[in-house]
Parts: structure tokens; sequence; C-alpha cells
């Protein structure tokens, strides 16, 4: 078993489902034992993809650690060959909005968190992926009708709560 440590915080490496639960299980009952507890707000089970490794929903792909993102990027090995690598993300710059700015934001973040690909969110909106792509890098924006059905697949405007949030973050600066 692998893990990393720093002061109270660990991460813990398992290979399998199973084997990550009942070690979780044991660290809680070794810990109770120490009239400790985990905390767990921040105690999480996370699914790092590698290119070996099918890719598996219900699980969070990416975690915290240190005040760093963690979370898998594809990556280039040879011209034919790509790798997907468990990659540390700095903590975003002062000033940079941590509120997706587009629908195209949305989608991508919504895809990124819970591992759709780009081809599954385009059969839900019934558009070519290459048009996700295009919402996704700001070259192009839904029409009324795609915006309507990113809506209702998102379950909110997420427009709507990005003017929200910014007029909140204006009014904590006055």
């Amino acid at each position: 078993m692998k893990f990393v440590r720093y002061a109270d915080d660990i991460i813990v490496h398992c290979y399998l489902d199973w084997e990550a639960k009942r070690l979780l299980k044991a660290i809680r009952k070794r810990l109770e034992e120490c009239h400790l507890r985990l905390n767990e707000e921040k105690t999480k089970l996370v699914y790092c993809q590698t290119y070996r490794r099918k890719r598996v929903r219900g699980y969070p792909k990416q975690f915290d650690f240190l005040g760093f993102t963690f979370k898998p990027r594809t990556t280039r090995a040879t011209l034919t060959i790509c790798t997907i690598e468990l990659t540390a993300q700095a903590p975003p710059k002062k000033g940079y909005p941590l509120v997706p700015q587009s629908y195209g934001d949305y989608i991508k973040q919504f895809r990124l968190d819970y591992g759709y690909t780009q081809f599954e969110i385009a059969m839900e909106f019934e558009v070519y992926k290459s048009t996700i792509d295009k919402w996704e890098r700001g070259t192009c924006n839904p029409n009324e009708e795609n915006q309507q059905k990113i809506i209702e697949f998102l379950g909110y405007n997420p427009m709507q709560k990005a003017i929200t949030q910014s007029a909140d973050r204006q009014a904590l600066k006055k």
C-alpha cells in the first residue's frame, strides 16, 4: 500500500474499489480506538484514471491536497501514444474568475466533474461533438434552443447563476 502524508493530511493509494472501502473502514476503526475521527467533509474516495484503466462513473476524478488540485490530464508520450496522468494544478491566480463565464465553461466543468465525454454530451443535446468542442473553447455559443436544453440538463440557468455570483462579489468588494 502506498500513501502520502503531510502533517495531518493523508492520501492512501489503492488499486481496487473494494480495497479502498475496506481500508477506509479499517482507518476509521483505528482512529476510534485512539479517540479520534476522520473529517467527513474532507474524506472521500476518488477515482484516479490512467490510460490503462477503464473510466468509472460515480466517483469524483479530482481532489485537492495542500492547495493543489490533482486531476487526470491527457499527455502525449510519443507521436502515436497518448497517456492519462494524474497531475497537480496550482491554485488560480488572484483576480482569475472562479465562476465559469459561458455555457461552454459550464458544460466543460460538468463533463469533467462527472466523467462524461464530449460525445455523450453531444448525444444528449442532439448536436455534433465538434459543436460541444466549439462551445467549450468559446469559439461559438449555443443558440437559444440549445441554451434551453442546457438549462434543462443542468437543472438551472448557469448564466443567471454567474450573474448573481458576480453581483455578490461586487457587493463584497464595496
